[in-house]
């Protein structure tokens, strides 16, 4: 019996040795990894927020890709309506509790952070949810303005890039 707890628990340790060897490689120092989605069931990574040249003019970004609200959220208190598959098309912006960086033209005192249902922590920006569209391939694409007359490419204070029709 003895032998037959050793054999698996030897098998055991080369499984998870296994594992361990197809590991990523640690990220380089100083490196920011890009935000995670509430898909990936995974805590956000530091996030560090700039403003970036778009069609629609200077929009606040990500690693370059353009941010996003969604018109149906609400700033104060800061909530998120955007669940379920909305989600894959609009991956929030996640932290880990790791301080928002921000570039110059963005007021830190106005980044903040809201918990999801899921547990997760989304930043926010002037109480309002921070989202990626998923469609936006290169820095500076602008693809999910306007998406269903409710997402909104936003500049350095949050605001809309594009005024939305009333």
């Amino acid at each position: 019996m003895k032998l037959k707890l050793a054999a698996i628990a030897a098998l055991g340790a080369i499984a998870l040795a296994g594992c361990a060897a197809k590991a990523a490689p640690p990220a380089s120092p100083g490196a920011n990894p890009p935000a995670t989605t509430a898909s990936s069931k995974g805590v956000g990574k530091p996030i560090a927020l700039t403003v970036g040249q778009t069609s629609l003019g200077q929009a606040l970004t990500l690693d370059g890709r353009t941010v996003y609200r969604f018109e149906s959220d609400s700033p104060k208190p800061p909530k998120s309506v955007c669940d379920g598959p909305c989600l894959t098309s609009w991956p929030p912006l996640l932290t880990d509790g790791t301080p928002v960086t921000v570039s110059a033209e963005i007021d830190s005192a106005k980044v903040g952070t809201l918990t999801r249902p899921d547990g997760t922590v989304q930043v926010t920006l002037n109480g309002w949810p921070l989202y990626l569209f998923a469609k936006d391939q290169k820095a500076g694409d602008v693809k999910g303005e306007g998406v269903n007359g409710k997402w909104s490419a936003v500049g350095a204070d949050a605001k809309p890039l594009k005024p939305k029709a009333v």
